[in-house]
């Protein structure tokens, strides 16, 4: 996908009920969100901006050098990560799904992080931070928040800071390579 080349623009697909990014050349990609995770801007057709083309890129590069992703899955990532810092509407965190941690720790946007569950650890990627939560998005293919809900690379998620155990290591990226390729 050559984002430099072509004119793209969000839209809203009413038949898939997704956020879509569409190039002059009528080539879209659908995204993760969904209607009811959409702020009202999101239904109206406009132009990505100069600030979505460089998180999109930048979340693009991360998504392929430090974990691994090939193209198609690093671009994916990266489009749901920028639909989602531009259009999400504000959620409630949800940050029972995760251990408390202790960590004091400086967070950005896009950090890479890990939280635990009762069962496993998750990487994260950081798509806004405030004060006191962070809009999170799954990089790992499947994570199990519970015995009976997962969620998947490129679902969001708001939680409050203090769920974040800790930067994400290279062990952590390496472990969830493997998983990616078992």
């Amino acid at each position: 996908m050559n984002i430099a080349k072509q004119d793209w623009h969000w839209q809203f697909n009413e038949s898939s009920n997704r956020l879509e990014v569409c190039s002059s050349e009528d080539c879209c990609y659908q995204t993760s969100l969904k209607r009811s995770q959409l702020t009202g801007d999101a239904f109206r057709k406009q132009s990505l901006a100069i600030d979505d083309l460089s998180f999109l890129h930048a979340t693009y590069e991360l998504m392929g050098e430090n974990c691994g992703k090939d193209d198609l899955s690093a671009m994916t990532l990266a489009i749901n990560a920028t639909s989602a810092r531009k259009f999400f509407k504000p959620a409630l965190p949800q940050s029972w799904f995760f251990l408390p941690s202790s960590a004091v720790l400086t967070i950005s946007e896009q950090m890479l992080v890990e939280l635990d569950t009762a069962s496993e650890s998750g990487i994260f990627l950081i798509i806004e931070t405030n004060d006191t939560t962070s809009l999170l998005m799954a990089v790992n293919e499947t994570l199990s928040l519970t015995e009976h809900k997962t969620m998947s690379a490129g679902n969001m998620i708001r939680v409050m800071n203090d769920r974040i155990a800790r930067y994400a290591s290279n062990t952590a990226i390496q472990n969830s390579k493997r998983l990616l390729s078992a």
